[in-house]
């Protein structure tokens, strides 16, 4: 019986709707939530969002966000009729549908709270800071005579454009 085991978990594992092809494609490399939708032929857009989050759920898969999806996410809010529920979703979707950005919508309070959480890890690190602006002043030192000798020419340029304008005025 004990040797059925892992049989039947793998069993359960991959015997949903859309599991199989879903991993399969997924086993070509990391897809976005509308690469999947388009490569599979017939499944329906809740099929695939169920099989990704039972996946998930199982371990067999982890989802991860890109800086695309960051830079363009605009904040929106929605009710289901009993709570209001804060989430970023990708600003081409209001424009494009989910074609846009795949349907993306990541809830408000996890979010922030990994992004404070990751900034707090930053700010924490001295050595990191440090070593910034070790860097900063090491930059600006070497820049500084180019810059000093672009003043002084602008200087110059300017200069001279006074002294012909106060010849015509």
């Amino acid at each position: 019986m004990a040797d059925r085991r892992p049989c039947e978990l793998l069993l359960r594992l991959l015997s949903g709707r859309g599991t199989l092809a879903v991993l399969s494609e997924l086993n070509k490399g990391g897809r976005r939530y509308h690469d999947l939708f388009d490569a599979i032929e017939g499944i329906s857009a809740k099929v695939l969002t169920e099989t990704l989050r039972k996946a998930k759920r199982d371990g067999l898969v982890t989802r991860h966000l890109d800086a695309e999806h960051i830079e363009t996410a605009i904040g929106a809010g929605a009710s289901n009729g009993r709570q209001f529920y804060r989430y970023y979703a990708c600003r081409k979707q209001q424009s494009s549908g989910r074609h846009g950005c795949g349907n993306l919508r990541v809830p408000a309070d996890p979010l922030e709270d990994k992004v404070l959480a990751q900034l707090l890890d930053i700010m924490s690190d001295y050595d990191l800071f440090e070593e910034a602006a070790r860097a900063a002043l090491e930059k600006f030192a070497n820049e500084r005579p180019r810059i000093e000798a672009e003043k002084a020419s602008t200087d110059a340029q300017l200069g001279e454009v006074t002294k012909s304008l106060n010849t015509y005025w």
